[in-house]
């Protein structure tokens, strides 16, 4: 008799349990379903960075189960930005987010690329899913993931004033010219010579020496070019 009992015993279909059962614990013992992410994460300007989350639930699932993953950002009840079907990803967001992952996993993440300063806010994923006799259920993650954008890689700046005009300066020699009636026949078409002529009446130029020779109340004339090495 003993061994009937057992024989049906064995032919019993096992019980039903769902892939992704929660065990509910500490905090979490009046919930039996959720969704996990990190609390705070950072990135830099320009660059990427992934929300991982997962998520687990009570229930068994219907055959078809069509599990759907969406997120919000901002707030628990904020605005979707990205909606995995019917597809939709939000303007702001256009050509810049994935969804890694695959039916039948509870776990994944959302990377977002070329991070703006606009993108700091607090994101929240959002799980839905049919049941086989609960019907459609969905649920999110209560406290969000808080994404926080660090300055990007410096970018090389132009030399300082000084170091600029030091460095002009090391391209140009300065030439003069100094005599009366000088002829300023010049080429205006030569873009390597730029010249300058300057009157002085009777007067000794810096750096030269006096002379005895000049007409009295005669300007004297020194013309200067600047020829560019």
């Amino acid at each position: 008799m003993d061994w009937v009992l057992l024989l049906l015993l064995l032919l019993l279909p096992p019980p039903t349990t769902s892939l992704h059962t929660c065990h509910t614990a500490g905090s979490r013992e009046a919930y039996s379903y959720w969704v996990t992410q990190p609390k705070n994460i950072s990135a830099p300007k320009g660059g990427s960075i992934s929300i991982t989350f997962s998520f687990c639930y009570p229930w068994e699932i219907a055959k078809n189960p069509n599990v759907k993953i969406s997120w919000r950002r901002e707030e628990f009840h904020g605005p979707f930005f990205y909606i995995q079907t019917p597809a939709f990803t939000h303007e702001d967001f256009k050509d810049r987010l994935s969804l890694d992952w695959k039916e039948g996993q509870n776990f994944g993440s959302l990377t977002i690329r070329n991070l703006r300063e606009e993108d700091r806010s607090t994101y929240f994923c959002r799980v839905q899913l049919n049941t086989k006799n609960e019907g459609l259920k969905q649920w999110q993650s209560i406290e969000g993931t808080a994404l926080t954008i660090t300055p990007g890689q410096p970018t090389k700046v132009q030399s300082s004033v000084s170091e600029l005009s030091s460095n002009t300066e090391k391209q140009y020699e300065n030439v003069g010219y100094t005599g009366h009636n000088i002829d300023l026949k010049v080429n205006p078409e030569d873009d390597n010579i730029v010249y300058a002529s300057l009157f002085l009446p009777n007067s000794t130029l810096p750096g030269t020496a006096p002379s005895h020779n000049l007409h009295r109340g005669s300007p004297e004339e020194t013309l200067y070019s600047v020829l560019k090495v």
